[in-house]
């Protein structure tokens, strides 16, 4: 009796609908909940409820005939909705910090940086200590990361070490440095914006796959030492080559950091032809899809 009941109310509304109409409601339903979903990718914003709260305030002055206030919503839509976009967190770290970040002057970054990060790797080793570090270029990886202790310091070896001693570093976690030699802060771990993307590669660990994804998507360069055998893996660009010893790596990271001052000059260096030669032999992030 229900059924009919509503059916008998809300049929005759339907049949007043074209096919005209019916095309564009469902045209119209399908931006706003692709729309809506893209704002919920915000972790730091609520924009979803702010969005749904102007589309109901655009239907309720419709129905109420308050036409001057619908008028002004429908005219400042576009407005509204640019404003969406540049407030989403994905949007503003591409186009505010990254414009922020290539202000950087030349002369502000310390040339020495990746001497002193590879040092600060070999007390790790002698210590018997596991080291991952991330490190950031143009592309801002913050919402890749959860990351509880921040240092926000210029990266000095002492620094490093006492940090690696300390009784609150956890090993197993991650240090973000950014390629200007400014520590950033350590015990980061994975967001689960990434992690919800993997698609379990038998063939490999976990923190591999994760710095796959991270490496396809962003600049980021990614560094893991074995104690065991003294040796580094590095992974970027969505490949990752392993037991590269660490004078290997230094010339690596020269060329490959962006804000090195010696990458500009030696762009040709031989050790990029053994990297990526190595690289034919490694499986890319593409070949890890199903």
């Amino acid at each position: 009796m229900y059924i009919s009941y509503v059916l008998s109310k809300w049929l005759p509304f339907f049949c007043l609908l074209r096919w005209h109409d019916c095309i564009e409601i469902i045209c119209f339903a399908t931006v706003i909940y692709y729309f809506s979903q893209w704002l919920s990718c915000d972790k730091q914003k609520n924009l979803v409820l702010p969005f749904y709260g102007f589309c109901l305030a655009l239907c309720a002055s419709h129905l109420l005939g308050l036409f001057s206030i619908h008028f002004l919503l429908m005219y400042s839509a576009p407005f509204i909705f640019m404003l969406f976009i540049l407030f989403h967190q994905q949007i503003l770290q591409k186009n505010f910090i990254n414009s922020r970040k290539a202000k950087i002057k030349i002369e502000e970054i310390k040339n020495d940086w990746i001497e002193i990060l590879i040092r600060g790797c070999l007390h790790a080793i002698n210590t018997e200590k596991p080291l991952f570090l991330v490190i950031e270029q143009q592309d801002v990886i913050g919402s890749y990361f959860d990351m509880p202790f921040l240092i926000n310091a210029d990266l000095e070896l002492v620094l490093l070490e006492v940090l690696i001693e300390s009784s609150r570093f956890n090993s197993g976690k991650m240090i973000i440095i950014e390629s200007s030699g400014y520590l950033k802060g350590i015990n980061a771990s994975w967001h689960d914006e990434l992690t919800d993307t993997l698609v379990g590669d038998e063939l490999l660990e976990s923190w591999q796959e994760c710095a796959l994804a991270l490496t396809h998507k962003t600049d980021a360069i990614v560094l893991k030492i074995c104690p065991e055998e003294r040796l580094f893996t590095v992974i970027m660009q969505g490949k990752m080559i392993q037991h590269l010893a660490a004078a290997t790596v230094v010339t690596l990271l020269k060329n490959s950091t962006q804000f090195t001052t010696e990458n500009k000059k030696n762009s040709s260096s031989p050790i990029k032809g053994v990297f990526n030669e190595s690289f034919a032999q490694k499986s890319s992030f593409e070949q890890t899809q199903p």
